[in-house]
């Protein structure tokens, strides 16, 4: 049973993005065993490799436009919107115990946007002028800023579209025919005049329009899906294997035989010695259903009457635009945006995590972070105070000298707020830390055991061969990962030891009556599903990877 459930949630997880029933891959490349072409090849990091549509090019330049204007700068005017919020709060909080420069102050309250020009003079004020009391704070803010700006280009750079193509390969003629009206050759039936057949009769499984005949192959002639089994070729797939697993192939045996036990195919004939001169394009890996070729020997494929061999459908085929276009991603750029996307997250949460508890300690609020205008006053303010000129006319005073001073005197400058006379003491997140993961350390240990057990059975569960079955380890896994989440959650929601031990044990009585489900659900439908999942095969109720 535990494997019928590997086998499911295996094979869609693994088919997820992948194109199995194609031999074009998103590269262009053509290829006959699609699972070689893998989604984190680098040479996919500039290519469309998830997309998908039938597009005009109006059409996917229209989506294209759309979504350079609504996620690459919608996205950049609110990730700065909340970061210019939360850099804000931050440094109202730092200003109540140590200095910042006119330049950052002027950034965060004034400008409220990242430039190149307000990046360039705020990570140089941090180098040249006045730091921040945190190292991290000041790498995550000038990181964060570049963020922005890039923001639109990495969008852009990550979506796209391409034309669709199609697989063709050129017949004897020369003319490129779709790879879609091949065929697998299965047998070849040398002496076919002795079942009323010309010489050299070609068995072939019938071409699916819905996929090309890529390596390996399904010839879908299987007794258990009703539907497949109709057509003449598959049945006659299936007389010609039981025939040869009974007498051989190349026509040695000198024996009567038996041709057909079907007699819907046209064929209820007893031969003469010799027997058959049949020659086979693929062996069955699977004697007890020798119905899904697998383990193959002399590829061929076959249009009309003629064949084709490996060699030649591997260097001739080739992918060819369709006239259509489809809208999609680069993996590779997509999987990049979405972990700086959760870095720029997990950084911004912390950084109003600690804010908003400093503010709380200091009985501050949101009217005490400076707006606009506020800001204005306040560096009016201190620059007049630091430069002396409290009773001067600005009208007299050229740019250069406040700026000189400012950059040579004051070092950039310096202001500071002054609401209390005992200077508050700063809170350290990093204490805050150290003393809760003191608390609930035994929590903590329980999640590193489980998550521990729960990669380490996968790993040990792939030793096992798919032929001979599987330890019941993906069952256990189940059980584990339920525990695990059981943990988590309680630690995240629980207050105390009594009521997360509760809401474990309640987690893991729900988790016990999923699984059961899926259990039924997969003993009751794997027969029925398994064969219509590639690299699956089921004899009865039993089902198995195929093996290669």
């Amino acid at each position: 049973m535990d494997s019928r459930i590997r086998l499911v949630f295996g094979t869609f997880i693994s088919r997820t993005f992948a194109s199995p029933s194609k031999a074009c891959q998103p590269d262009g490349s053509f290829r006959l065993i699609p699972e070689t072409y893998s989604l984190w090849s680098s040479s996919g990091f500039f290519q469309i490799t998830i997309g998908g549509g039938q597009l005009s090019f109006t059409e996917a330049k229209i989506i294209d436009i759309l979504w350079d204007i609504i996620v690459g700068r919608g996205g950049q005017f609110l990730l700065a919107i909340i970061s210019w919020k939360v850099f804000a709060s931050y440094l109202t909080v730092c200003m109540e115990v140590e200095p910042v420069s006119y330049q950052l102050f002027r950034t965060m309250f004034l400008e409220n946007e990242a430039s190149l020009p307000s990046t360039y003079r705020t990570i140089r004020s941090f180098f040249q002028q006045r730091k921040l009391r945190s190292l991290t704070a000041m790498i995550f803010i000038g990181a964060t800023m570049i963020f922005i700006i890039a923001f639109p280009t990495l969008a852009s750079a990550l979506s796209g579209y391409d034309a669709n193509v199609d697989s063709f390969v050129p017949d004897k003629n020369g003319s490129f025919v779709p790879f879609k009206d091949f065929s697998r050759l299965k047998y070849v039936i040398h002496d076919g005049w002795r079942i009323n057949q010309g010489g050299n009769y070609l068995i072939s499984s019938d071409p699916n329009k819905d996929r090309d005949p890529i390596l390996p192959d399904y010839t879908y002639c299987r007794p258990n899906i009703i539907a497949d089994v109709k057509s003449k070729n598959c049945k006659l797939i299936n007389v010609i294997t039981a025939y040869v697993t009974v007498n051989g192939l190349g026509g040695k045996k000198q024996i009567s035989s038996y041709f057909g036990n079907m007699t819907s195919i046209g064929y209820n004939i007893t031969l003469d010695a010799p027997v058959l001169n049949i020659s086979s394009y693929y062996v069955s890996g699977f004697y007890e259903k020798p119905y899904n070729s697998w383990e193959i020997e002399n590829k061929t494929w076959v249009r009309g009457n003629e064949t084709y061999t490996l060699n030649y459908i591997k260097n001739a085929g080739s992918c060819q635009t369709i006239g259509t276009y489809q809208w999609g991603f680069s993996f590779l750029q997509l999987v990049v945006s979405i972990i700086l996307l959760s870095l720029w997250t997990l950084g911004i949460y912390i950084m109003w995590f600690r804010t908003h508890h400093i503010m709380k300690v200091l009985n501050r609020d949101r009217r005490d972070i400076s707006g606009e205008h506020r800001a204005v006053i306040e560096l009016a303010a201190a620059m007049q105070c630091e430069l002396e000129i409290l009773d001067t006319n600005p009208f007299i005073l050229t740019e250069e000298q406040p700026s000189k001073k400012i950059k040579k005197e004051l070092k950039g400058g310096a202001i500071l707020y002054a609401y209390s006379v005992v200077r508050p003491r700063a809170y350290s997140i990093r204490a805050s830390m150290q003393a809760w993961f003191e608390r609930e350390k035994w929590w903590f240990l329980a999640i590193f055991a489980t998550s521990m057990f729960c990669m380490a059975i996968p790993m040990f569960n792939h030793l096992q061969s798919p032929t001979k079955g599987y330890l019941p380890a993906f069952n256990i896994w189940l059980w584990v990962w339920g525990l695990w989440l059981g943990i988590f959650l309680a630690l995240c929601i629980g207050t105390s030891n009594g009521s997360r031990l509760l809401f474990t044990l309640l987690f893991l009585i729900a988790d016990a009556v999923i699984n059961i489900v899926i259990y039924f659900l997969i003993w009751c439908f794997m027969p029925y599903l398994g064969p219509r999942l590639p690299g699956i095969y089921c004899t009865g109720k039993t089902c198995k990877l195929r093996p290669g």
